[in-house]
């Protein structure tokens, strides 16, 4: 039986098979399930070269944890459950263990790591508390700027009235932290160049032209989310690195 012959899914009556589903996949040159196996195959080679395993315990916890979640809360449940869905408890297993590994590399790879990378890279971690006030026409940003500058009037009480971000205006223009990371090279140059309460621009959107108030800027400091955010940065650029340098052919390609 060849792929075009499996169906994948129906709707409204309407019949896909397997091969059309691949053969889309193909086309975006995405299958994510498919990649998620490739790597949890690598995080597997990786781990017993690092001498590194899912206990029966950690694994034991992660199905309990899954059942949970899929409110599986007995043992028939989840037979009816695994039927239903025509998974076998090995595969999920698979799956669990290469989540618990993936954590414990994870780990592995960071450890020494993050304060140099962080030291490194500290510009990147930097982050604002930023309000906006968008017009549509330049001119129009201009004037409400030199209103606020020059004759002191409420930058937050502007934006209730004249903003037309919709999303932003009741809450007085208030964006909330907002990473360096995050903005174009014109508006961080001049937002980490000014100080707390000053306002620059207009800047130029596809929402209008921006002004920007600095509410507060946040030296960044080696907290521990930012520690778990250089531990996710390191353990993503050492499994990029492991796809890289894999031998990774795709025979699935061949049956369409």
């Amino acid at each position: 039986m060849s792929l075009h012959e499996i169906p994948a899914f129906r709707v409204n009556g309407e019949e896909i098979s397997l091969g059309k589903v691949l053969a889309l996949a193909r086309i975006r040159n995405s299958f994510p399930a498919l990649d998620e196996k490739i790597e949890a195959v690598l995080l597997n080679q990786a781990a017993k070269e690092l001498s590194i395993e899912a206990t029966d315990e950690e694994l034991q916890e992660a199905v309990d944890e899954f059942r949970l979640n899929q409110g599986l809360y007995s043992a028939a449940d989840t037979t009816a459950w695994l039927e239903r869905t025509g998974i076998e408890l090995d595969d999920l297993e698979d799956l669990l263990a290469a989540r618990i590994i993936g954590s414990k590399i994870r780990e592995t790879v960071a450890t020494g790591g993050v304060e140099k990378y962080f030291s490194e890279n500290i510009l990147s971690f930097e982050s604002a508390l930023l309000s906006h006030l968008v017009m549509t026409e330049e001119g129009e940003a201009q004037e409400l700027k030199y209103q606020i500058k020059e004759e002191g009037a409420d930058f937050n009480s502007m934006a209730r009235e004249y903003s037309i971000d919709e999303t932003t205006r009741l809450a007085g223009g208030f964006l909330g932290r907002v990473a360096r990371s995050a903005l174009d090279a014109e508006t961080e140059a001049a937002v980490f160049g000014a100080s707390a309460g000053e306002v620059v621009g207009p800047f130029k959107t596809d929402l209008g032209y921006q002004l920007i108030k600095i509410e507060k800027l946040n030296k960044p400091a080696l907290t521990d989310n930012t520690i778990e955010l250089v531990k996710d940065i390191l353990y993503g650029q050492w499994l990029a690195n492991q796809r890289r340098k894999a031998a990774v052919e795709v025979t699935v390609w061949n049956q369409l």
